[in-house]
């Protein structure tokens, strides 16, 4: 599949991978343990105005690794620094799983710090000019877009806080979402990607995992 690649270097646009500790609202409802923020999206990047996403100035991109068992988790951004957990989601999720999970070798607070800054976009190597396509952007091997190529069908998706239909894919993190970084298998299983999605009625993102 035709992809932008993102290149860790300091660019026009402030993307950012990985921790900010300035983002509120991950710390955990359950068993002490917070989500991650993976990814920082600079939404003034005229690139990104394909996703559709209303939600301010930065789109943050957080999963909740450790409570990831299948459910689906739902969050609306409260401020550029500031994002809100519908209540009661992280205890749907079969805890207490066990310590290790998922992985004996991520960090369950920052995924990864120091934050990595994404600069200017690049072809993959050998990849043909016609085939280069603006509507997808790549962070070493994660997806954003409308059409991104998912496992499971997504036609009938709708949101958990407000149950509208009016729902589209934008993201998908897999296992290794930055190889570039030397990030472990965060499932152990590279199958395994954390789905990112939004809600054009309440603007919500919903994120789940799936194989």
């Amino acid at each position: 599949m035709s992809v932008l690649k993102v290149t860790f270097s300091t660019g026009t646009f402030g993307h950012v991978f990985g921790h900010d500790p300035a983002l509120k609202g991950i710390a955990a409802l359950a068993d002490n343990r917070p989500a991650h923020l993976v990814l920082t999206l600079d939404m003034a990047d005229p690139r990104l105005a394909s996703l559709g996403v209303d939600v301010g100035a930065k789109l943050r991109l957080v999963h909740p690794y450790y409570f990831s068992n299948g459910n689906t988790f739902v969050y609306h951004h409260v401020s550029d620094n500031e994002v809100r957990f519908l209540p009661g989601t992280w205890m749907d999720s079969s805890s207490p799983l066990p310590p290790t999970f998922p992985s004996a070798g991520v960090d369950l607070v920052e995924l990864p710090a120091p934050p990595r800054w994404l600069g200017a976009p690049g072809r993959w190597p050998g990849e043909p000019e016609a085939d280069f396509d603006e509507e997808k952007i790549i962070l070493s091997n994660i997806l954003l877009g409308h059409d991104i190529p998912v496992q499971q069908s997504h036609d009938d998706d709708w949101c958990p806080a407000c149950e509208s239909k009016d729902v589209h894919l934008i993201a998908c993190v897999p296992g290794t979402p930055a190889e570039a970084l030397g990030l472990v298998n965060i499932w152990g299983d590279e199958f395994v990607c954390a789905i990112f999605s939004y809600c054009r009625s309440c603007q919500a993102i919903m994120t789940h995992n799936e194989i």
